[in-house]
């Protein structure tokens, strides 16, 4: 009798062993409403992280990938690092080093909202070139946590929204390696992130001005120029994905049209179940009202598409419970 039991108590362990689920850590957004959006959410992370679930995704390939200007912070009335570099022209070349640039000045006195996609390319390029990058990010953490935003009164470094960086350190705690891959310059997105995301440097994939490297004062001090630029935006993203993570993520969110590669690449490409999402600006009292009319952030074909795709649409109305902090 002692055998028998024995026999069947081991054939149960045997059983139970062979069914056995490993769950990833806990999945509670609480700063996201309870809705349709949410709980696909939850379900996804809890499900690619779970041993022995069908779409289980193992640790090492867990990469999820996050646009930042309209994704992770605020980018109305117009890009965020734009205005920081126009604002390092004003008050760090002209007044500070006395260089002011009369083909700049000529464009930024008719507006800069107003230029062409030529000239704000040639604005760009010309006023940061001949400055450093401990220059440039001694400036915009400076401008991060000192100029505030005139709709909201808020410091621009607290412009981030509140449920998606309690996203990104969910994802974090559930084995997820996350990367910011944005269409802002990278020196000012590591910036910004070391304040507000704690995201590793590497992670940062953003815009690059070509650079020049000299020796100077016992240092190599590298030195930005106008000869070129990398747009880190539209198909560009999946380019920085390829070269500089080597893997298709599993998990991706934007805001704009400008993000569809990206998500459509994680749809298609990726050998997993995945999820994509495009965060809607439809909460003017909170914040904003834009999608297709605008210059900032346009969201057209992504909308008409979605469906195709498998792209969810976040609604910041519906989805969000708060906005900032």
């Amino acid at each position: 009798m002692k055998i028998v039991l024995l026999s069947l108590t081991l054939l149960l362990m045997g059983c139970n062993s062979k069914v056995e689920i490993n769950v990833g850590s806990s999945v509670e957004l609480t700063k996201w409403n309870e809705t349709e959006n949410t709980k696909g959410l939850i379900k996804y992370i809890k499900d690619s992280a779970t041993e022995g679930h069908e779409n289980y995704v193992p640790p090492i390939d867990r990469i999820a990938v996050f646009d930042n200007d309209g994704t992770l912070w605020s980018e109305q009335p117009f890009y965020y690092p734009v205005q920081a570099l126009l604002d390092f022209y004003k008050e760090i070349i002209v007044i500070k080093h006395k260089k002011g640039i009369s083909s700049v000045d000529t464009i930024l006195k008719n507006g800069v909202h107003k230029a062409s996609k030529k000239d704000l390319v040639f604005v760009l390029k010309t006023i940061q070139s001949g400055t450093t990058n401990e220059e440039f990010e001694q400036f915009v953490k400076l401008w991060l946590t000192t100029k505030k935003h005139k709709k909201f009164e808020k410091l621009y470094y607290k412009m981030t929204y509140a449920p998606m960086t309690e996203l990104l350190n969910i994802l974090k705690e559930n084995d997820y390696e996350v990367f910011m891959v944005t269409g802002g310059e990278t020196q000012f997105a590591r910036v910004l992130n070391r304040i507000s995301y704690q995201l590793p440097e590497q992670n940062i994939i953003g815009t690059t001005f070509s650079k020049k490297v000299i020796e100077e004062d016992g240092q190599m001090k590298v030195i930005r120029t106008n000869d070129d630029f990398f747009l880190n935006d539209k198909e560009g993203k999946i380019v920085s994905i390829v070269e500089k993570i080597g893997k298709v993520p599993t998990i991706a969110f934007g805001n704009s049209d400008g993000d569809f590669a990206m998500l459509k690449y994680t749809k298609l490409n990726s050998k997993y179940k995945t999820y994509a999402a495009v965060i809607r600006h439809d909460d003017e009292p909170r914040e904003f009202l834009y999608d297709r009319e605008t210059h900032v952030g346009k969201l057209d074909k992504v909308l008409d598409e979605s469906s195709k795709y498998g792209i969810e649409i976040i609604s910041m109305k519906k989805d969000f419970k708060i906005l900032f902090e």
